[in-house]
């Protein structure tokens, strides 16, 4: 889900979050101790199947589109998208493994497709219909979150506008559209006994280099800043091996078409 509030806010949504968090342990948050209206519940598209199974893709909303590429099972979603929003999935893989594409509306899965052909495409949309895809977006952020399937990660998304509140299952990819000036990620593993966790944060812009920061950390909290790659663990925190995490397919070249 996610919930935009102005960054003043940030201070009493990160208590209201924690507090939020520790009475359940899957579903929305309120979090409207600001008097703002919540924005709609989060729009993610999640691909399933047999896992395992790779796949590329092209989301696209109304403003921007994202190139991506992953395994089963993964899910996509835009921090702060503009509806209506279309998916495509294709199967780079020549067997019949069973792929799935549904899209989760806030906690409702609200439409599902599917292919069992060798390289079978798949699409979906929602709030609409999108003629034509957006242009690149630019710049192109993503935060890509990883631990054990089992975890549920809470946290915010922020530029110096807007913060965005989230919670997903891992293995997650946001992508933050359109950001004005500094992108900040905080990220709360919810079930401390699940394992450690890693968030990266992928950040292009026009023909810029891909820059890339990340870290993994079992403290049940990682927070990272950009510009400047700053990965700034809790207190008393110390990485940790990821072996047992989900992992997350390359998304470092941006800009691939493959």
């Amino acid at each position: 889900m996610v919930r935009a509030l102005p960054r003043a806010a940030l201070q009493i949504l990160a208590i209201a979050l924690a507090i939020a968090a520790a009475g359940c342990n899957l579903g929305n948050t309120t979090l409207s101790v600001s008097g703002i209206p919540n924005v709609p519940g989060q729009i993610s598209f999640r691909a399933v199947g047999v896992i395992g199974t790779p796949f590329t893709a092209v989301l696209s909303d109304t403003r921007s589109s994202w190139r991506l590429r992953g395994t089963v099972p993964t899910t996509f979603a835009i921090v702060n998208g503009q509806p209506p929003t279309r998916m495509i999935l294709t199967k780079t893989v020549s067997n019949t493994n069973l792929l799935s594409l549904e899209i989760i509306d806030g906690f409702a899965p609200t439409m599902l497709a599917s292919t069992s052909q060798p390289y079978g495409i798949v699409q979906v949309q929602f709030g609409g219909t999108l003629g034509k895809l957006a242009p690149q977006a630019g710049p192109d952020v993503r935060f890509g979150l990883r631990a054990p399937q089992i975890a549920l990660v809470t946290g915010n998304i922020e530029d110096l506008h807007s913060s965005f509140t989230i919670e997903q299952r891992v293995p997650t990819i946001f992508l933050f559209d359109s950001p004005q000036g500094r992108v900040d990620g905080i990220f709360n593993l919810d079930n401390l006994g699940a394992g450690s966790m890693t968030v990266d944060l992928q950040y292009q812009s026009g023909a810029s280099p891909n820059m890339l920061c990340e870290k993994t950390s079992a403290s049940g909290q990682i927070i990272i800043k950009f510009p400047g790659c700053t990965a700034i663990p809790v207190p008393g925190s110390a990485a940790v091996a990821a072996s047992d995490q989900t992992g997350l397919p390359d998304q470092v070249d941006l800009n691939s078409s493959d």
